[in-house]
């Protein structure tokens, strides 16, 4: 009997060193999880930071093109207006050279424009004319032979 009295107390003795072996081995375990743990956290942590940073400098960069668009938009609207002007301008003079000007109450015919020494040559120099649409027509198209296409777009 002392000795499976002997054997249980030594069994027990192992059983506990045993135990407590188990009971370190998981503590360190555990410990080593929760250093990775915390790793994980503070990297997913700086990239949350860095993700936020990117966003409101994208947000920054969404705000100045929005910016330049309105801008370009508005300048759009005034050429388009400026242009839509011209055009109207353009469309009354070339009306008025088409049909004449009456002068006297008589129907003028269409002039050519003056030539180089600024008379016309089929009025006679008795009989100056005075300027008319005519003329100012001819002065738009030889200002528009100066300006390049692109600078009046156009309209479909």
């Amino acid at each position: 009997m002392a000795l499976v009295c002997a054997l249980w107390v030594i069994t027990l003795d192992g059983s506990r060193d045993l135990q407590q072996a188990v009971v370190r081995s998981v503590n360190d375990k555990n410990a080593q999880l929760q250093r990775q743990l915390e790793n994980v956290v503070r990297e997913a942590n700086s990239e949350i930071e860095l993700l936020a940073a990117k966003k409101s400098e994208l947000e920054r960069d969404l705000d100045h093109e929005r910016k330049k668009v309105r801008e370009l938009q508005e300048a759009a609207r005034e050429q388009n207006k400026e242009y839509q002007k011209l055009k109207a301008q353009h469309d009354k003079i070339k009306r008025k050279a088409l049909l004449g000007v009456s002068v006297g109450g008589n129907v003028q015919a269409n002039v050519p424009p003056p030539n180089s020494q600024g008379t016309s040559t089929e009025v006679s120099d008795n009989f100056p004319r005075s300027p008319g649409p005519e003329d100012a027509h001819w002065a738009y198209r030889q200002r528009a032979k100066r300006v390049p296409a692109s600078r009046y777009p156009e309209k479909d």
